[in-house]
């Protein structure tokens, strides 16, 4: 049966060369990332990538808040939502997340909007 690859590509086959960056083309592996990488999965899935980007963009502390009054439990509950903001605005390719500090803001800037959001009344 073999490797992913050799069912692939056959026996002999390269081994994997790292997950390029579709922003800049480069090869990215554990051991070496460029500059576009935001977050690799080994570090925790996108609720902690999530919370992360609100507590890196500078939005957060301009708005006087804090990334810890969103709750786990909040974050939780509104999973879904998150991870498709997450793809809409970064790249994700085989556990990395790529993209440009501004969509960091970006992120933080959805989240927050979706965290204060006042509910309509029925």
């Amino acid at each position: 049966m073999g490797t992913i690859i050799d069912q692939m590509e056959g026996p002999g086959a390269k081994a994997h060369d790292g997950v390029r960056c579709p922003l800049c083309g480069a090869p990215n592996t554990a051991s070496g990332q460029c500059r576009h990488v935001r977050w690799t999965f080994d570090r925790g899935g996108p609720l902690e990538f999530a919370r992360y980007a609100l507590g890196a963009s500078p939005l957060t502390e301009r708005l006087g808040r804090s990334a810890g009054e969103i709750s786990a439990a909040w974050l939780q509950v509104h999973g879904d939502q998150i991870v498709d903001l997450i793809m809409l605005h970064f790249g994700v390719d085989e556990g990395f997340v790529f993209g440009e500090v501004a969509q960091l803001d970006m992120l933080a800037r959805e989240l927050w909007r979706m965290f204060t959001e006042v509910p309509v009344a029925s």
